[in-house]
């Protein structure tokens, strides 16, 4: 029998994973031989997949999937036809991913993360069958009826957690508790040397604007600054109800104007803040061609983060942003050039897989939103200059990140060679 005590652990760990929707192990099914899905919304991208095909590889008959307003415990409950022509319904399918064979993953990280004063030397009072060691607990767990015990209990777990919610819901973000889908309190990086901070009144509030110096070498022909915008219409409330967050690439000039600095010094740059910042700045370079021209007459102010908090008034966004910019021109009497980065905050992910139809265009429909918004606001118009709009949309890669930048750096490192 399992103590309570185990118990409680073992499901804190799992809650965990359904508030995030993230089972990401190296654990394989090997009842069907595969490997196991990180998230429900990796399974129901293969679900909608092979009901849309009914001569599909797999040879499953599955029934229509196309709404994804049904909730999670309805689909649970529709059939679907295997290979061998067993009828079987879809709970016995996120039964088997998130349940049964979850357990080994879940009591993988309980040894991890518990110390055997957790789990051992506070369950023995409790009844006289409490394991008296973690050899002996580890047995305990891994014998087939606990292991059948556990999935169990998560299933029940899972349905309480799940079960209302929509399909669509698996492939939104939700909002924190600060009430924002990608802003959190820890967002600004805000490693370097700090540059004052500046109080912006609108007609709803004061935005506070914090500008960060990142990179360290004043000989850098690019310098990074990091601003980061927070509009509060209650000057002592705890939260933003707007933010907006980026980077300015201020570039240093001859006598002339032009800079000394090339696109490669602006993506080296980039790395001294993180890997977002790279890939911000390789997909700006990437989908706008003529940048080496750009920078000519312009540095580059980059918005990677713009956002109201849910149910704050409507437009403080906006008020949000364009003081930043007023702000950044003022600072910085070269910045021309505003480059907005075409990502809703609204969806989970862009890149994991094939996504159902619905999603697909709810996402081109999000970006058409965005990109008509930003063209009525005009946000270039603050700086004296024009609005780039380009799409970052992959997740932070380190690998993908330091490759950019090595290659930045030869290609720098060739030029000064041939000009010396």
């Amino acid at each position: 029998m399992i103590s309570s005590h185990v118990l409680s652990k073992i499901r804190r760990i799992y809650a965990g994973c359904l508030k995030f929707d993230d089972f990401e192990s190296s654990c394989a099914d090997e009842e069907v031989n595969t490997a196991m899905y990180g998230s429900m919304r990796g399974l129901l991208r293969d679900l909608c997949r092979l009901a849309a095909n009914p001569s599909n590889p797999e040879g499953l008959r599955l029934p229509p999937l196309n709404n994804l307003g049904m909730t999670l415990h309805e689909l649970m409950q529709l059939p679907y036809v295997q290979r061998d022509g067993k009828t079987m319904r879809l709970g016995a399918v996120v039964f088997s991913q998130f349940c049964r064979h979850r357990v080994a993953m879940l009591l993988e990280e309980l040894f991890i993360t518990c110390s055997a004063e957790e789990l051992i030397g506070a369950a023995l009072p409790v009844h006289a069958e409490a394991a008296h060691s973690i050899d002996e607990l580890r047995h305990q767990l891994y014998e087939p009826t606990a292991q059948q015990e556990i999935g169990t209990i998560l299933m029940t777990d899972l349905q309480q957690a799940w079960g209302a919610r929509t399909l669509r819901s698996f492939f939104m973000a939700q909002p924190n508790a600060q009430g924002y889908m990608a802003w959190w309190p820890q967002a600004k990086v805000g490693s370097g040397m700090a540059l004052p901070t500046h109080a912006v009144r609108t007609p709803s509030g004061t935005v506070s604007m914090t500008l960060t110096r990142c990179t360290e070498d004043a000989s850098d022909p690019v310098a990074a600054h990091e601003w980061c915008a927070e509009l509060r219409v209650e000057a002592d409330a705890v939260w933003p109800d707007a933010v907006a967050y980026g980077m300015a690439y201020v570039f240093e000039r001859d006598a002339a104007g032009l800079p000394l600095g090339t696109v490669d010094d602006m993506v080296c740059a980039s790395d001294a803040v993180s890997d977002v910042d790279v890939q911000q700045v390789d997909a700006l370079l990437a989908q706008h061609g003529d940048m080496p021209e750009v920078i000519q007459g312009s540095d580059i102010a980059m918005v990677w983060l713009w956002e109201r908090r849910l149910g704050s008034e409507r437009g403080l966004g906006a008020e949000c942003l364009l003081a930043a910019l007023r702000d950044l021109s003022a600072r910085f009497p070269h910045l021309h050039t505003v480059a907005v980065n075409m990502k809703p905050a609204q969806f989970n992910d862009w890149e994991e897989g094939i996504d159902p139809p619905g999603i697909v265009v709810a996402k081109q429909e999000a970006i058409d939103a965005l990109h008509s918004h930003i063209d009525a606001l005009q946000p270039g118009d603050v700086v004296g200059g024009e609005t780039r709009l380009f799409v970052a949309n992959r997740d932070p890669d380190a690998g993908s990140a330091a490759e950019t930048v090595a290659r930045a750096a030869a290609r720098r490192s060739i030029r000064k060679a041939g000009a010396a």
